[in-house]
């Protein structure tokens, strides 16, 4: 914006190398060729509508100025145009123009300055944003100007709400400023604030729109408390944060340049990438990660089941050595001056391997009876069992238990059950089953001897690995175990030390 304060300067109307140079150094526009491996390529734009062109004037002959610098701010809404001198001998001035691309390579810039007549600047490009121009007057016959120019490219927002943009005055005309500078505060509401810089601007405030009229251009259209309706700013990027800017109301012949600044609000900060969760064996690492942007610096704060975790401020968390207590969900808060964003939890299970707290144990039966082998294990569940019979995987076996029913000889064997989880195996030690016959034939008791001191004794003739049972009566219809065992071989001894206190007694042998 502008607020008023004029400063006025009266000049010649033709002073040499000076008010013709600044007009006609700003005169010239977009052409270019290149020839490569003879064939032409198309690099003159349509238009330049809208965008910034600096002029360096490298020579030039009366009444253009033989060297200046100036940027050329074509209007991307009308004809109009204003001139922004940067250093030798040029003036600010404002005037109409008409861009016609003759070539692919080639345009004319056909200007009506308000500081001298008309002129023509014909223009080649070398780049699709640079060349060389020649400018020359219907009204000063010979007379010329030659040099370079440059489009800018810088890339123009989509928006400019919450941004700062700092205006440094470098001419004007009435109702406008000529000097000083201010900033330009636009809201997403669609309002704006004006702050003035200087002594000779005014605060003010309004409501505006914004467009991207190109890839590196924008206009401001506002309504403004001071200067009314129809007011436009037309920004030309120079880069994505800096420009010209050339300010008109419409109905009036005031103008002001100058050359802007925008700072870009604050972003909120945005999760990318979201940490991942992760099934980790105890004793094992873990490391969450989050990717992030926003505004510079962004900061982190991890949690644990949403509370803080001390000294974990970095955009990656690790825990070096997981035990089952750090089990739980993981988020990061990622902050910047703008405010904060909260990733999704991460969960983190801490597998235990398996472990045996009780492992099978030897089992000896009788043929025909029923076995069982069992474990207690530990460990994160699931838990998962599969029994081996020597070493070799027994189908279907598994269960925290393993019964065999109907034992028969050839189940003789060693037993053992191999229990696993999401974190490995672990094998129990083996368990030995034994199975015991049942006689076959009737066994023998031989060799009988009562001693009074002693009690009774006697040999057992009997199958080998078999299983017996010594009994004893009083009256041949009661009897009661002496004693249950296997033989090792065919001839086994009884002892029975309670007869040397019985009047008689009878014995026999039984299976099983």
């Amino acid at each position: 914006m502008t607020y008023l304060q004029l400063r006025i300067r009266k000049t010649p109307m033709f002073m040499p190398h000076r008010i013709v140079g600044q007009h006609a150094a700003l005169f010239f526009m977009v052409g270019l060729f290149i020839l490569v491996v003879s064939h032409v390529y198309a690099q003159s734009p349509s238009t330049i509508g809208g965008r910034t062109m600096q002029i360096t004037a490298t020579s030039g002959t009366y009444p253009f100025a033989q060297n200046a610098v100036y940027r050329f701010l074509p209007s991307g809404v009308d004809s109009a145009y204003a001139i922004v001198p940067i250093s030798g001998e040029v003036d600010a001035s404002t005037g109409t123009h008409t861009y016609t691309k003759t070539g692919a390579n080639t345009a004319s810039l056909e200007v009506v300055d308000s500081g001298i007549a008309r002129v023509t600047i014909n223009c080649t490009f070398s780049t699709t944003n640079s060349g060389t121009y020649t400018a020359t007057s219907t009204s000063f016959p010979g007379a010329y100007q030659i040099g370079t120019f440059m489009l800018y490219v810088g890339a123009s927002p989509t928006t400019i709400a919450g941004s700062t943009i700092t205006i440094n005055i470098t001419s004007g005309k009435v109702p406008f400023a000529g000097w000083g500078s201010y900033r330009f505060l636009p809201t997403a509401s669609g309002s704006y604030n004006v702050v003035a810089l200087s002594p000779n601007i005014q605060n003010s405030s309004g409501t505006y729109s914004y467009s991207q009229n190109s890839a590196y251009t924008g206009v401001i259209s506002f309504a403004d408390v001071i200067f009314g309706q129809g007011n436009t700013y037309q920004l030309s990027f120079d880069t994505p944060t800096t420009g010209t800017v050339f300010f008109r109301m419409s109905g009036t012949t005031g103008y002001q340049t100058g050359l802007f600044s925008m700072t870009s609000p604050d972003i909120l900060p945005y999760i990318e990438a979201q940490p991942s969760s992760q099934t980790v064996i105890a004793g094992g690492s873990a490391t969450f990660s989050v990717s992030a942007s926003g505004t510079l610096p962004l900061s982190y704060q991890w949690r644990k089941n949403g509370t803080n975790i001390d000294n974990a401020y970095l955009s990656a968390y690790t825990i070096t050595s997981v035990q089952p207590s750090d089990q739980a969900a993981y988020d990061v808060i990622v902050r910047n001056s703008a405010g904060s964003a909260t990733s999704s939890a991460a969960n983190l299970i801490v597998v235990i391997p398996p472990g045996i707290e009780v492992h099978p144990v030897n089992v000896t039966a009788i043929t025909g009876t029923s076995v069982m082998f069992s474990v207690k294990a530990n460990g994160s569940t699931p838990l998962l069992y599969q029994w081996l019979k020597n070493k070799i995987d027994i189908e279907g076996a598994k269960l925290s238990s393993y019964t065999i029913g109907n034992v028969q000889p050839y189940d003789a064997a060693n037993y053992s059950v191999r229990v696993s989880n999401a974190a490995g195996s672990i094998t129990s030690k083996p368990a030995t089953l034994q199975i015991i016959l049942i006689a076959t034939e009737c066994p023998a008791i031989e060799t009988p001897i009562l001693n009074r001191a002693t009690g009774f004794s006697a040999t057992l003739r009997g199958q080998t690995q078999t299983v017996y049972r010594v009994q004893w009566s009083t009256d041949l219809v009661n009897w009661s175990d002496l004693t249950n065992f296997v033989t090792t071989g065919i001839l086994t001894d009884i002892q029975d030390h309670d007869a040397k206190n019985a009047n008689f007694r009878y014995y026999r042998a039984v299976s099983p």
